[in-house]
C-alpha cells in the first residue's frame, strides 16, 4: 500500500488510539507490530485468528504482549461494529432486553458501565464476550447482523479458544463461552453445544465455580453474584442440551449441583415478578418438596431440576424400566402436572411463565415417551399405554393452545424466543408424529398450531427450521387445502 493512501479503518492499534493510520511503514509506529489492512466486508475466522495469535503467541501471562492482546480484540472489536454499522451501546440494549431475560449472565448496569470505558480500558475478554453478545442477538432486530452470522461465529469460536488458552482464569471467557453454545444449540446442532459447555465447565472447575457460594469470596456482591449465575446458566444449559439428543450418549458435565443457593431476583438481573424475594431459596434434595419462591430465573432452575429427576429415571442405564411405573414415579408424575398447573394459573408476566410450562411439559413428555416405547407391547398392561397417550395429547395442546394465543397476541416475540424453544419444539413435533403413525391419533389441529409455531419460531433459530423440514415436508398451503 502506497505510504500517502490513508486507510479507513487502519491497522489494529493505530484505530484503538488514532482511528486513522500514522503512515510509518511497514509497521505501526506506536506499537511496531506489523500493519494489517482489508478491503473485505468482514475478514475470515482463519485470517482473524492468526493475525490475533501471531502478536502474542510468545507472550506470558504477565509480559508486554498480553496487554498487547487487550488493544488487539478491543480494536477488532470496534472495527467490527463500525463495518457492519452498528453502535455499542444499541448491542448491549439488545442483548438485555432479548436475551438477558431466560439467560442472565451480567449485571445490566455493571455491563454497561464497562462497554462505555472499554476504548480508554481496553480488555481482551470484555472485547470477546461482546462479540459473542453480538453473536446470540437476535438477527430479526439488527438487520445487517443475519448476513455476517457465518464468519461471525468461527470468529467466536476462533476467540473462545484463544481466551481458553490466554484467559482461562477470567469469568468472561466462561461466559463467553456459555453464549457460543447458546448459538450453537439453536442453529448448529446438540454436539457442537456440547463441546463448548465441556470446555465451560472444565473452565468453572478450575476457577472453583462449583463451591458453595457461601464460602466463596470476593471483593463485591457484584462479582459473587456473577459467578453464580455464571455456574447456574452452566447447570440449565448442561441439562436442556443432555435432554436435546439422545444419540449423545453422555454423562452430564455437573454430577452433584446441589449445593449452592439458587439465584436471586431483583432489579440486578431484570424482571421483577410477583414470585420475586430477596430471600435465598436452595434446590430441593427430593421432588417431592415444593419447590420454593423464587426469581424467574431461580425458578427456571428448578423446573430443571425436577426434568434432572425425570431424566435420572428415562436415561440412566442401570435403571429397570420397571421403575417407569412404580409409585415413586408416579409421585413425580402428579407433581409435574401440579407445577404445570400452577404455573399456568399464578398471575405472572405472560413471556415468563410460558418458560416455565415449556420446562415443565418437556419432564413430562420425557417421563410419558418412555413409558409408552417401554410398555408398548402385546401383554404389557393397557392401562400405562393409555395413560401414557392421554398424558401427551394433553402436552400437544396445551401447546396448541399456547400458540394459538401467542398467534393472536404475540407474547412470544421472535426477538424473545429462548434457545429452549429448539429442544420443546424438536420433542413436540416427534411426539405428533408418533401419536398420528404409530397409536392412529387424530392430532390435525395440534399439528397445525405447532407447525405455524415452528414456522415462526424458525426465522429465530436455524434448528427449528430443519426439524420443521424432516417433519413436514408437506408445503403448509397443501396441508391447510387439506384441514378445509
Amino acid at each position: 500500500m502506497p505510504a500517502r493512501k490513508e486507510a479507513r479503518n487502519a491497522c489494529l492499534p493505530c484505530s484503538l488510539r488514532k482511528r486513522r493510520c500514522d503512515r510509518v511503514m511497514p509497521a505501526c509506529g506506536w506499537r511496531n507490530i506489523p500493519c494489517n489492512y482489508s478491503d473485505q466486508y468482514l475478514p475470515g475466522p482463519n485470517q482473524i485468528f492468526q493475525l490475533l495469535v501471531q502478536p502474542c503467541h510468545a507472550a506470558g501471562p504477565n509480559g508486554v504482549r498480553n496487554t498487547d492482546l487487550d488493544y488487539l480484540l478491543t480494536a477488532h472489536l470496534f472495527d467490527t461494529l463500525q463495518k457492519l454499522t452498528l453502535d455499542l451501546g444499541d448491542i448491549v440494549e439488545c442483548f438485555l432486553l432479548f436475551v438477558q431475560p431466560w439467560i442472565p449472565l451480567a449485571h445490566p448496569q455493571t455491563l454497561r458501565r464497562k462497554a462505555l470505558s472499554l476504548r480508554g480500558d481496553p480488555s481482551a475478554e470484555l472485547a470477546a464476550f461482546l462479540l459473542h453478545i453480538l453473536l446470540v442477538n437476535p438477527p430479526t432486530s439488527l438487520p445487517s447482523l443475519r448476513p455476517v452470522l457465518p464468519v461471525l461465529y468461527e470468529e467466536c469460536k476462533s476467540l473462545f479458544y484463544l481466551l481458553q488458552a490466554r484467559r482461562p482464569d477470567r469469568l468472561l471467557t466462561i461466559q463467553s463461552g456459555l453464549l457460543l453454545a447458546v448459538y450453537e444449540q439453536g442453529n448448529c446442532g446438540s454436539s457442537d453445544a456440547y463441546i463448548s459447555l465441556a470446555a465451560c465447565a472444565g473452565l468453572a472447575h478450575v476457577m472453583g465455580l462449583g463451591q458453595s457460594f457461601e464460602r466463596t469470596s470476593l471483593a463485591t456482591d457484584e462479582g459473587s453474584e456473577d459467578r453464580e449465575r455464571a455456574w447456574w446458566a452452566l447447570y440449565y444449559l448442561d441439562r436442556l442440551n443432555y435432554f436435546s439428543d439422545e444419540k449423545l450418549a453422555r454423562m452430564l458435565l455437573l454430577r452433584d449441583p446441589m449445593g449452592g443457593t439458587l439465584p436471586r431476583g431483583g432489579p440486578l438481573f431484570g424482571c421483577r415478578d410477583a414470585w420475586a424475594r430477596s430471600a435465598l431459596s436452595t434446590v430441593p434434595p427430593v421432588p417431592g418438596e415444593d419447590l420454593m419462591a423464587a426469581g424467574t430465573f431461580g425458578e427456571f432452575i428448578q423446573a430443571m431440576h425436577l426434568v434432572e429427576c425425570v431424566l435420572q429415571l428415562t436415561r440412566e442405564p442401570s435403571v429397570h424400566p420397571g421403575t417407569l411405573v412404580d409409585q415413586e414415579s408416579w409421585k413425580l408424575d402428579m407433581l409435574i402436572q401440579q407445577k404445570i398447573h400452577n404455573s399456568l394459573a399464578y398471575c405472572q408476566p405472560l413471556h415468563h411463565q410460558y418458560m416455565v410450562v415449556a420446562i415443565y411439559l418437556m419432564a413430562h413428555i420425557e417421563l410419558h415417551e418412555k413409558r409408552l416405547v417401554s410398555f408398548n407391547r402385546q401383554g404389557d398392561p393397557l392401562s400405562v399405554r393409555e395413560s401414557s397417550i392421554a398424558a401427551l395429547e394433553m402436552a400437544l395442546s396445551i401447546i396448541g393452545e399456547l400458540m394459538t394465543v401467542d398467534h393472536v397476541f404475540k407474547i412470544l416475540e421472535i426477538e424473545r424466543l429462548p434457545v429452549l424453544a429448539v429442544v420443546l419444539f424438536e420433542k413436540m413435533a416427534s411426539m405428533a408424529i408418533l401419536l398420528q403413525s404409530w397409536h392412529g391419533r387424530n392430532m390435525e389441529d395440534e399439528v397445525q398450531a405447532l407447525q405455524k409455531g415452528m414456522e415462526r419460531a424458525s426465522n429465530r433459530w436455524k434448528v427449528i427450521g430443519g426439524w420443521l423440514i424432516l417433519c413436514f415436508p408437506e408445503p403448509q398451503s397443501q396441508q391447510l387445502n387439506g384441514h378445509r
